[in-house]
């Protein structure tokens, strides 16, 4: 059922017909005209639409029918298929069918009253009692309630209430030293998950003062061959916080829409819906109402329709940095900034308000990185159909054209808000092909593996170069995300992050011949030194005394020992009835001081050099919330 709910196929093969079509119109616009990919976007565009307009079959946009949004019928099917995992003891299966149940039922609605008591049950059999009293006191306030889920929900709802009671008596029985009757009560299982609430936030003692979300070590400087790029005004060291900033725009992948929080991105067992679509879910109301204010009210309505298509995670969210902007500025698509507007603009300072760059404005989107390499043409061509289709539907929605208008693309290209507003979306799609990063978060019960979970635009981070010797490395902790240095790093040298190719995983051959496809010739050390990965480089540079020296190797130990040990506690059920996390993240601090002494017995280019990063990354994960199943 959920592959046929999202998608129609024969929406997808229209799309991709369109998108062939688009694939010639650009070819023979930018080799047999002579057109800029880049330079000559509006006049590409205008003859895309001028092509597909010739045929009847790709001149008119579908309207799918029967789309998936809330459907209480939907909903009981959920639930059917719920109580059978349940009935198994499939206690994960029966949680996301309960939980989709849930999503697609019709506010106040009987279908969402058994949703919550049926998940509420899914959630006491997998001893996750917080959360299972979560959905029970949402019945409280449920128009249609039964008396016999009454009953079994205040049945339930005391058992939980007392399971919970006697683990924190066996919590404060330990605390007393009474380890035998603290033995005894912890036969009655109760787990529960706050890793997201135990982090707190990170605060950058100084702040640069253009680019606040960037350390006072830091320096943002403009030149002809690196555009804007950032500097250590100072020097840096080893682990040092060098960023800290929220996403201005992200998402959650398809697989995982129901897992996390549509706003936050917390894992929740006890998500609410949206209330006028099925495909989000929030941890708590405050997120909801924070998610429409933001850009959800807009994108609500025409998801379903958008998701009939096939559209793809990466440009949803382009159209969801569209909206925002649309939203900053009034529902005036002419009123957002150009890149043309900015043109006349310092280019290290484009963007710029007051003096500093502003992470939470749409101007500073605007100025971002937007060219694109010939090479993707074909996903260029992809994203084009994409954007025809995201902005007829979006300007409906916002009553801009007519209910029943019949998409057909000659009269829309007539229409100026149209064209606006593909040519919006079609900007951000670019940036974040630009500027983009993929969000991942570690996987428990899996050594060193991470899922996939969504895309951020993390304005300043773009500002970092690519070198295939990185120097910093980006994680995600609860909704910030947090830049640290993974070596020193002397005052005066270009700061440099990592594009995917690494030195240490891939020869020279391969790294330029990726780098190239994008257009981008990459001159760092690694590449023009010709490094290779090997125990020869492990050579001495500084001679210390041996008690210095002895002490660093020590720590070191010490440190990959404490990642042994936080990977073998890396299991679902060590979160769960524990209640943290495997490694605190101010745990980090304590060998960073000693370990930035490391660097003056091995180049920064030794296999020495090479594993540290390698632990610093795989402590760094370890003090990230993993994506956990409660019965894992």
């Amino acid at each position: 059922m959920d592959n046929i709910e999202i998608t129609q196929p024969e929406l997808e093969s229209w799309k991709k017909d369109i998108h062939l079509k688009i694939v010639d119109t650009i070819n023979y616009a930018t080799q047999g005209l002579g057109l800029d990919l880049n330079n000559d976007r509006q006049n590409i565009i205008e003859r895309c639409i001028d092509n597909l307009v010739d045929k009847k079959a790709s001149r008119y946009i579908p309207t799918p029918e029967n789309i998936r949004t809330k459907d209480n019928f939907i909903s009981t099917i959920y639930q059917a298929e719920g109580k059978l995992h349940y009935n198994d003891k499939d206690y994960n299966e029966s949680w996301i069918k309960y939980t989709k149940a849930i999503a697609y039922a019709l506010p106040d609605s009987l279908e969402l009253t058994y949703a919550y008591s049926n998940r509420s049950a899914a959630l006491f059999e997998a001893e996750m009692h917080d959360d299972c009293l979560k959905d029970l006191s949402r019945l409280k306030y449920m128009k249609i309630f039964p008396d016999n889920a009454k009953l079994l929900a205040n049945l339930r709802a005391l058992k939980s209430h007392r399971i919970i009671a006697d683990r924190e008596l066996s919590t404060s029985l330990r605390y007393a030293n009474k380890k035998e009757v603290a033995d005894q009560v912890d036969k009655i299982g109760t787990r529960a998950l706050k890793l997201n609430s135990e982090i707190a936030p990170i605060i950058l003692e100084k702040n640069n003062l253009e680019v606040p979300s960037l350390s006072d070590s830091t320096q943002l400087n403009y030149s002809r061959e690196y555009g804007r790029h950032i500097t250590a005004k100072k020097d840096i060291k080893f682990g040092e916080v060098i960023g800290v900033e929220h996403a201005y725009a992200s998402n959650i992948v398809q697989d995982l829409k129901y897992n996390l929080c549509g706003y936050c991105k917390k894992q929740t067992w006890s998500s609410i819906p949206c209330n006028n679509c099925a495909h989000v879910v929030y941890c708590s109301e405050s997120c909801k109402i924070n998610a429409d204010n933001d850009y959800h009210r807009v994108e609500c309505k025409i998801i379903p329709y958008l998701l009939a298509f096939g559209i793809k995670d990466k440009y949803l969210l382009a159209l969801r940095l569209t909206i925002i902007g649309m939203l900053e500025s009034v529902y005036r698509p002419d009123k957002i900034p150009t890149k043309k507007n900015l043109s006349s603009f310092d280019p290290r300072s484009k963007g710029f308000m007051n003096g500093r760059l502003r992470s939470d404005v749409h101007t500073s989107v605007v100025s971002m990185q937007t060219s694109i390499s010939g090479n993707l043409i074909d996903q260029e061509c992809v994203s084009l159909a994409d954007c025809f289709i995201m902005a007829y539907f979006l300007l409906i929605n916002m009553d801009d054209l007519p209910s029943d208008h019949d998409g057909d693309l000659k009269d829309l290209k007539t229409r100026k808000k149209f064209m606006n507003v593909v040519g919006l979306i079609d900007r951000s799609v670019r940036i974040l092909m630009n500027n983009g990063l993929e969000v991942s978060m570690p996987q428990a019960n899996v050594k060193n593996q991470r899922i996939h979970m969504g895309s951020a635009l993390v304005i300043p981070f773009s500002l970092f170069n690519h070198s295939c010797q990185p120097m910093v490395i980006i994680s995600r902790h609860g909704d910030q995300f947090i830049m640290r240095a993974t070596c020193p790093i002397k005052k005066g040298q270009q700061i440099f992050t990592n594009y995917g190719v690494t030195w240490y995983c891939h020869d020279k051959q391969k790294r330029q011949e990726f780098l190239n496809f994008y257009n981008f010739t990459c001159k760092c050390d690694a590449c023009c030194g010709d490094w290779i990965h090997s125990e020869k480089s492990d050579k001495k540079v500084v001679k210390n005394n041996n008690k210095v020296r002895n002490h660093v190797f020590q720590t070191l130990e010490n440190l990959v020992k404490a990642v042994e040990k936080g990977q073998l506690q890396n299991t679902s059920s060590y979160y769960l009835t524990e209640n943290r996390l495997t490694v605190k993240p101010g745990d980090l601090e304590v060998y960073l001081v000693v370990l930035n002494e490391f660097y003056k017995y091995f180049n920064i280019n030794s296999s020495r050099a090479v594993e540290l990063s390698y632990l610093f990354s795989d402590f760094v994960a370890l003090t990230q919330a993993a994506f956990i199943q409660f019965f894992a």
